[in-house]
């Protein structure tokens, strides 16, 4: 039985006890044609539109090589043949020079294409009917270890790299737009990896030195808020307000009316505890410890209207004249003042604290008038200490020895710390 060739590499297939004398030598151009097909490389010049790369039986063939590389200038669009049938891998690079694409055909199949400016290399598989180019068929591309991916020029003397940062948290992809934007549009992103063009807002909102914000994704000025590159104002007492780690806050406003512009410096350190914030009066304000001073608590205050009278020379109450007043502290001093009443005659007034009598003596009382025709106002004081927190009543007691009739006025109780 005659020997046979294999469809792929034309290799030759010998039967059992045949070419006597000649099977070693057949053997060995078997392996010469195996070595092409597994590590052959060729230059082939495209010289014409049409080339065919032949696959010969039992000989070396251009067809055969692992690798081929395509040289020559092209004036028209060139096709490079192999024949339908065959099973076979390449690497082509193409190096041919001039702007027409290069295309390498399975007779009667598909082909893969160069395009004009593509001078690069392809792996390409023939499936014994098309051509498939390898890297378009992949369905992902791993770049480990921040390797990156180049883009050549026309000549591939540079190239623009894109490579992954040295760390990345979790996988991310970003799927590129479905279409070109418009002049001067950027990428941007939805945040969840898609990516489309935008137009970049540059124009400024409202008027010069308004402070800009984003008014429903759009840039707009505040007229309550400006800054002229050194100052910041806010107008139409608008409040600075400081908030909480919740939704509330603290605010500083300016009053309804300034008259003159005004400007308070901080201190430059804080102070120690319990001091408080003056000023120098002229804006300047430093912690200071405050000076030691009464602190009024409590103002009592009541008033009668009409006659008193009394034919007494024993001091009796103004029953409406008293106050009853409970001390915010045991050490409080009271300031008791009455007043504004109109006296016929000789008249003696005194102030009483519960039982106590705060004048010195009954006959040294606070207020005497001896003129029996005239009239007078009546004025007594005094600055008292109860040294209790309890309730004390003040009241008003008078003693007139001529005349009964009297006309009182306003008693007055003021505590102070």
């Amino acid at each position: 039985m005659a020997s046979s060739f294999s469809t792929d590499l034309k290799l030759e297939l010998q039967v059992t006890g045949e070419n006597p004398g000649t099977w070693g030598t057949k053997t060995n151009q078997n392996f010469n044609l195996l070595t092409q097909a597994i590590v052959g490389f060729e230059s082939i010049a495209i010289t014409s539109t049409n080339t065919t790369l032949l696959m010969t039986d039992l000989q070396l063939s251009t067809a055969r090589n692992a690798v081929l590389k395509f040289t020559g200038t092209l004036t028209a669009n060139a096709t490079v043949f192999v024949a339908s049938g065959i099973e076979k891998t390449y690497v082509v690079e193409n190096a041919t020079t001039g702007a027409y694409t290069l295309a390498l055909n399975q007779v009667g199949g598909s082909s893969v294409i160069w395009s004009t400016t593509d001078k690069g290399n392809k792996q390409i598989y023939l499936t014994g009917t098309n051509a498939i180019d390898v890297n378009s068929q992949l369905s992902t591309i791993n770049m480990p270890n921040q390797n990156e991916v180049r883009f050549g020029d026309a000549d591939n003397s540079n190239y623009i790299a894109i490579k992954a940062p040295s760390t990345i948290s979790s996988n991310v992809s970003f799927s590129l737009p479905s279409a070109d934007g418009s002049a001067n549009q950027f990428l941007k992103t939805d945040g969840s990896g898609d990516l489309g063009f935008a137009t970049a807002v540059t124009a400024a909102g409202g008027s010069n030195t308004q402070v800009q914000y984003n008014n429903s994704n759009a840039f707009a000025g505040s007229s309550t808020m400006t800054f002229d590159g050194t100052n910041i104002q806010l107008n139409n007492q608008a409040d600075l307000r400081l908030g909480d780690t919740s939704t509330n806050y603290v605010a500083l406003q300016a009053p309804a009316t300034v008259a003159t512009n005004l400007t308070f410096t901080l201190p430059n350190a804080d102070g120690t505890a319990n001091q408080a914030i003056k000023t120098n009066g002229s804006g300047v304000l430093t912690f200071d410890t405050a000076s030691a001073g009464g602190i009024i608590k409590q103002v009592l205050i009541t008033t009668v209207f009409g006659d008193i009278s009394t034919g007494s020379s024993s001091y009796v109450t103004a029953s409406t004249l008293s106050l009853t007043i409970t001390p915010a502290s045991a050490s409080s001093k009271f300031f008791v003042n009455v007043g504004g009443g109109q006296f016929n005659g000789a008249i003696q007034l005194t102030i009483f604290r519960n039982a106590t009598n705060l004048s010195s003596t009954n006959d040294n009382s606070f207020l005497r008038q001896n003129d029996n025709t005239s009239r007078c106002t009546a004025i007594a004081s005094v600055l008292d200490s109860p040294n209790t927190s309890s309730a004390v009543t003040y009241s008003v007691q008078f003693k007139n020895g001529n005349f009964n009739t009297s006309s009182l006025g306003t008693l007055l109780v003021m505590e102070a710390t």
